[in-house]
């Protein structure tokens, strides 16, 4: 068994780890890679292509830098901690929920026909989105944030647009209860937007 414990970090790079053992991430554990594949549940593609049960916890954090231009389906379970690095853009190739930051050093995160769900509801959750890092919802996918309603007011960004960059920012001032705001940029410009 492999197994990434908590606080240790698993950089692949351009490597595979193959062979019959199962593998394991635990809460707080770290993978990252080059690999254009990013990190898969099965099959002989991606960083881990071990034959035996790959397990990956929902409090892994997952970093993708130059080279790894899809995140893989492991993060459907989950995910805390998700850094972009890579200039050339990842995509987003399953649904995936983040309870702990984004991180856009370098690139965009495309979200192709998938949400990505920030549940951490701190203003800061998201950060470091720029003209050329930011995520995109060129197809279907949105960005869903969690806003809380302590500590009013707050303001939140959404670093996010198509082949254009086109943030938007929401200041609330009053709300009743912690909620979601949903946000998808149509085009060159601002589109649907909705609250949960």
């Amino acid at each position: 068994t492999v197994t990434v414990k908590n606080g240790a970090t698993l950089d692949c790079q351009g490597n595979v780890l193959s062979g019959s053992a199962t593998f394991t991430t635990n809460s707080g554990g770290g993978l990252s890679t080059t690999n254009s594949a990013g990190f898969t549940s099965s099959g002989a593609s991606g960083s881990i292509q071990t034959t035996g049960t790959r397990t990956y916890n929902a409090a892994t954090n997952y970093t993708f830098n130059s080279g790894a231009t899809n995140t893989g389906n492991a993060i459907l379970a989950g995910a805390k901690d998700i850094t972009i690095n890579n200039s050339s853009g990842v995509t987003l190739t399953s649904a995936c929920s983040a309870t702990g930051t984004i991180t856009l050093s370098s690139g965009t995160l495309d979200l192709g026909s998938n949400n990505l769900t920030v549940t951490n509801s701190a203003t800061a959750a998201i950060s470091a989105g720029s003209s050329t890092n930011y995520i995109k919802t060129s197809s279907t996918g949105k960005l869903i944030r969690a806003i809380s309603s302590t500590g009013l007011p707050l303001t939140y960004a959404f670093p996010i647009g198509t082949t254009v960059y086109s943030p938007a920012s929401f200041t609330f001032t009053s709300l009743n209860a912690n909620s979601n705001l949903t946000v998808k940029v149509t085009g060159a410009t601002y589109g649907s937007m909705g609250a949960q």
